[in-house]
């Protein structure tokens, strides 16, 4: 936790809940140090509660809008159909800012011991670890696409 000046103005730089937080306080270091301490024992006490200003889509929502971008961007866009609906169930409730590499881990772990079942061959067969890397390759092209997004557009997500 700290205090720093830039161009005459200071802030307050500190982490909450593991994100790190930046604020501006005003013209006088007296000031930013009060604030400071302020922010400390509200944090200590648990009455201190960041609000993000920018709000992260649900995964659900945001993949309907980007399976629309990719139909015009890219001629496999079934190819992407196809991984965003073999992602929906682990990541689908989940809004973009929740979604860790604890869980990405998790879903490739899930999805190398979950055999499946396809209509056309009777025998169950597992899911190859290619397989794994293009969905993987398709959810970080998301998440690349949803930060365009959000830098572009002036309205925040209302989804969360």
């Amino acid at each position: 936790m700290a205090v720093f000046q830039r161009t005459g103005i200071w802030y307050l730089d500190y982490y909450y809940q593991g994100k790190r937080i930046r604020e501006s306080v005003g013209t006088s270091k007296r000031e930013a140090e009060q604030a400071l301490a302020v922010r400390k024992a509200e944090i200590i006490q648990g009455r201190y509660h960041f609000q993000n200003d920018k709000l992260s889509p649900q995964f659900s929502v945001f993949a309907v809008e980007y399976l629309d971008y990719q139909q015009t961007q890219n001629r496999s866009w079934k190819r992407v159909q196809t991984s965003l609906n073999r992602l929906m169930p682990y990541f689908g409730d989940k809004h973009l800012a929740e979604i860790t590499p604890k869980d990405i881990e998790l879903y490739k772990q899930k999805q190398l011991l979950q055999p499946k079942q396809t209509p056309y061959i009777k025998h169950r067969i597992l899911v190859k670890p290619a397989t794994i890397n293009h969905d993987l390759a398709y959810l970080k092209n998301l998440f690349t696409i949803a930060i365009k997004y959000c830098k572009s557009s002036d309205t925040s997500w209302t989804g969360r």
